[in-house]
């Protein structure tokens, strides 16, 4: 799994891995409430094709999103975990996404509209690779996610808003892995839409993430040819055509649109 130590790209997530402590002090946090400074939503399509609230489906979308949380600096981390379905003794530690290194910073807001592609799932009818805990009769799946970070915007405390500063660059992609351990039922939750703008709780049951593997759109110069395809439902504009890395400039507050399919709350 590479290690990204910078931010990559207002299209292309920054990788870290992330072992998040609990929260110092005895007072209770509630388990369902994020920050106000993440004035942004999740909207989905499925060039693949699959139903954005099958179980898979759901799995994906929620992996993603709680990861773009946690990459913007939650701190819950039992409810990171929850809703990335990592359970506390798996091999990996929840994942953390971002587009800008700004998104950690308590004195930014991340506003805007982020895009996202579930471009194809497969399933295998062998054991995961890596995971010794799934036997021989059991299937796994691997789910292709294509985002783009190029319609959010960053305000700082004055209340002025400013893109990304890789706003040239494209989208990361993701490769996830989803199995079931010796004994796990796959329950699916079905439906799972709404007007909540992040996960609002465990939708994993005993389904477990078991691997990943996240890598640029296209590398400058690679003549990679599996570069991540902008739905034909997103705009134009989040595909700028360019690879070329451009400052950080001024701009109006972006729209927020409605996400979706979105949560129940």
């Amino acid at each position: 799994m590479r290690r990204y130590a910078r931010a990559l790209g207002a299209g292309l997530p920054v990788i870290t891995l992330l072992v998040l402590s609990g929260l110092a002090g005895d007072v209770p946090r509630p388990p369902h409430i994020w920050k106000d400074r993440y004035q942004y939503n999740f909207r989905w399509a499925s060039p693949s094709g699959v139903d954005l609230n099958s179980e898979i489906a759901i799995q994906v979308r929620s992996y993603v999103e709680t990861a773009f949380l946690n990459g913007a600096g939650e701190t819950d981390w039992r409810e990171i975990w929850k809703r990335m379905g990592v359970a506390e003794n798996q091999l990996f530690s929840p994942l953390a996404l971002q587009f800008d290194e700004r998104a950690t910073d308590p004195d930014w807001t991340i506003r805007g509209t982020a895009y996202a592609s579930l471009t194809a799932v497969q399933r295998h009818d062998i054991p995961p690779p890596y995971d010794r805990r799934t036997p021989p009769n059991r299937w796994y799946l691997t789910a292709t996610v294509c985002v783009w970070g190029t319609g959010l915007a960053y305000g700082d405390m004055s209340g002025e808003y400013y893109s990304g500063r890789y706003a040239a660059l494209r989208s990361g992609r993701l490769e996830l892995v989803f199995s079931l351990p010796g004994g796990g039922v796959a329950d699916p939750d079905a439906r799972i839409s709404g007007p909540a703008r992040y996960p609002t709780r465990d939708y994993f049951g005993d389904w477990i993430q078991s691997w990943r593997v996240v890598t640029p759109d296209l590398e400058r110069g690679s003549g990679n040819p599996e570069t991540c395809r902008l739905p034909s439902e997103f705009p134009d504009a989040l595909d700028p055509g360019e690879y070329v890395e451009k400052p950080s400039v001024r701009v109006p507050p972006p729209e927020v649109l409605p996400p979706y399919p979105g949560w129940p709350e």
